[in-house]
């Protein structure tokens, strides 16, 4: 199954230009995180010659402005789309999307999406001291792919989880690591 990233900004230089976050199609249909703007999101659908209207599943990692910022524009331009989201999102977050009347899965625990992909279910991280839900993504084929939002809850514990569903071997994670890039700042 192919990854495609539709946006990030990995770079000082590149937030300059466009923003924060992150957003990755998996295979044609499966939209992970919707990066912080929803702009580059349109543009770079225009670039890589997808059409918002063959989403139909967008996967939200966890609540913060750079990784749904984009959701809207998809929700605009689509509303035959299922959103995964945390069961534990906000019901300020959840009460925007339902004025969109697209279909809202919340998670709590491990689940497919869609045949071989899979959500790890709301695992508990840590933002400013708080409790802070995400969910990350599965791909299985003979072996396993994880994508992460920010990885708050730590990425040994989020590996940790997928290894509790799976005996195939990891053979690819990629995303976002905030938590272990705060580790060596400190």
């Amino acid at each position: 199954m192919e990854i495609r990233v539709i946006a990030e900004a990995s770079t000082k230089l590149q937030r300059l230009f466009v923003g924060w976050g992150v957003s990755f199609l998996v295979g044609d249909d499966l939209l992970f995180d919707t990066f912080s703007n929803g702009e580059v999101i349109k543009n770079n659908f225009s670039k890589l010659s997808i059409n918002v209207k063959q989403i139909r599943h967008v996967v939200i990692s966890h609540e913060h402005w750079d990784h749904y910022g984009g959701l809207w524009y998809i929700l605009e331009n689509n509303p035959n789309v299922k959103v995964y989201i945390c069961h534990s999102f906000s019901e300020e977050f959840k009460t925007k999307i339902k004025q969109y009347k697209v279909l809202i899965v919340e998670v709590s625990d491990f689940a497919e999406i869609k045949p071989n992909v899979f959500t790890t279910g709301e695992i508990i991280g840590e933002y400013d001291g708080k409790p802070l839900p995400e969910q990350s993504l599965i791909i299985k084929n003979k072996k396993i792919s994880i994508i992460t939002g920010c990885s708050h809850p730590g990425i040994i514990e989020i590996i940790k989880k997928v290894k509790k569903h799976f005996s195939e071997p990891i053979y690819l994670v990629l995303g976002g690591f905030i938590f272990m890039t705060n580790l060596y700042l400190k």
